[in-house]
């Protein structure tokens, strides 16, 4: 060694992903499925976010928003799949004793 000077690190040699077919991505995390949801009146992006499950701050890095105000028509990016307004629950055929 010379005093003074940087030595470079020892760096693992790449691996090559298994030729059984698997995934080449495995270092990146896939990117998160979102939805579009469009602002009714009376929304905030705390109803939205317990609606989806999510945070305020999340919603507001996915839809690149610098401050908590949104207005009716606005399209947000939601995560997940788009979740239908006010889906009746399934109902059940009556069965009878007979």
């Amino acid at each position: 060694k010379v005093p003074g000077k940087a030595q470079p690190a020892n760096k693992p040699a790449p691996t090559k992903p298994a030729a059984s077919g698997g995934n080449a991505a495995t270092h990146k995390p896939a990117p998160q499925a979102t939805a579009d949801y469009l602002i009714k009146s009376g929304d905030t992006l705390g109803k939205i976010a317990a609606q989806y499950h999510t945070t305020v701050n999340n919603l507001k890095s996915l839809n690149n928003l610098k401050s908590d105000f949104i207005r009716a028509g606005q399209k947000l990016k939601v995560p997940g799949k788009a979740q239908p307004a006010n889906k009746p629950a399934p109902t059940k055929p009556a069965t009878s004793n007979g």
